[in-house]
């Protein structure tokens, strides 16, 4: 059953330069008890996403779409007062910097159990009790000391996972993880991404994990969209996507990935895709991804490509979605 119903989602901003749209169109939907992985460059629009859902796009921002549901809640019609019900409740999100998103004037165990009182109705003695052991949960030892001391006494993989247990202190039916464990190393790490799916695995909690690390993604998650320049480029099983990539810009991202097995020193050497990804001001003709494609044909400059189903539940945005050779960089 669909938990998150994305239909059609624009963002356009205001701005000093004029009106500018950070994502055209997007298609996403995120079932109960499924992770879903959300993956694409730096400036992809990928949090800007994630942001609408919650209702927390910058006030320059307007969200449109055709459908933006929440188990069965269209999210664009609720209060304002409605939608603060809703988050840190019903949905939470991690967001992508820790260092900022922590107040810094209050404690970390005030911060942990402020939700717990709010939203699940805990006394304040319960509400801190229950923060000391979210916080053993995520790894941080001493967790009574911690809860007494603020964000700037803490390491930047410290308010991390801070960040991580508060999002899920009240097991929301919906977690947005934004690049969760970016500042982590790969020990505590694991150890997130087993708490992500232990969350899901016992309270059957859907979880839309963004990040870069395509490792991940093939680790964690059941399906995967990958996004490029503010829509979605290709979506499907993680099996769909990284076993059979049928966009360009999935096959550069995977020939990025570093590889160990190669035995001569030419053939390791680590691939890059040339140019940048557009700004939101940059009005690229026909597909987006075509000045930086090496299968780009004139047509791909001239019209924008529709969406191709390859396969039952696997889609891409190209014109030759199917049609391209044999790709050099399996894995």
């Amino acid at each position: 059953m669909a938990l998150l119903e994305i239909e059609d989602l624009t963002i356009d901003f205001r701005t000093l330069a004029g009106p500018a749209r950070a994502v055209h169109g997007v298609d996403l939907c995120v079932d109960e008890g499924q992770i879903v992985g959300l993956v694409g460059e730096s400036g992809c629009g990928k949090t800007q996403t994630c942001l609408a859902v919650t209702r927390l796009v910058h006030p320059t921002g307007t969200i449109r779409a055709r459908r933006l549901d929440f188990d069965g809640r269209d999210l664009l019609r609720l209060s304002e007062r409605e939608m603060r019900r809703v988050r840190g409740n019903g949905i939470s999100m991690v967001f992508q910097e820790p260092m900022t998103s922590l107040n810094p004037c209050i404690t970390i165990g005030e911060q942990l159990a402020e939700p717990l009182v709010l939203h699940r109705g805990h006394t304040w003695r319960q509400a801190v009790a229950r923060a000391a052991e979210q916080l053993r949960r995520v790894g941080i030892p001493d967790s009574e000391q911690r809860c007494r001391e603020y964000p700037h006494q803490l390491s930047g993989g410290m308010r991390q996972r801070v960040m991580i247990a508060m999002a899920l202190i009240c097991e929301p039916r919906l977690l947005i993880a934004d690049e969760p464990t970016t500042a982590l190393d790969v020990t505590v790490q694991a150890q997130i991404l087993n708490l992500m799916r232990r969350l899901r695995d016992e309270t059957h909690a859907a979880v839309l994990l963004v990040t870069h690390n395509l490792g991940v993604v093939a680790q964690t998650c059941d399906t995967v969209s990958v996004m490029y320049a503010g829509r979605i480029a290709e979506a499907g099983t993680c099996a769909q996507v990284f076993g059979r990539p049928e966009h360009p810009y999935t096959r550069g991202l995977m020939r990025c990935v570093p590889r160990v097995h190669h035995s001569s020193a030419s053939a390791a050497r680590l691939a890059s895709i040339p140019g940048t990804v557009p700004t939101i001001h940059d009005a690229v003709p026909g597909c987006p991804f075509h000045p930086r494609c090496a299968y780009a044909q004139p047509l791909c400059a001239q019209e924008l490509p529709p969406h191709v189903e390859t396969e039952p539940g696997h889609r891409a945005a190209c014109h030759f979605a199917g049609e391209l050779p044999e790709r050099e960089d399996a894995a």
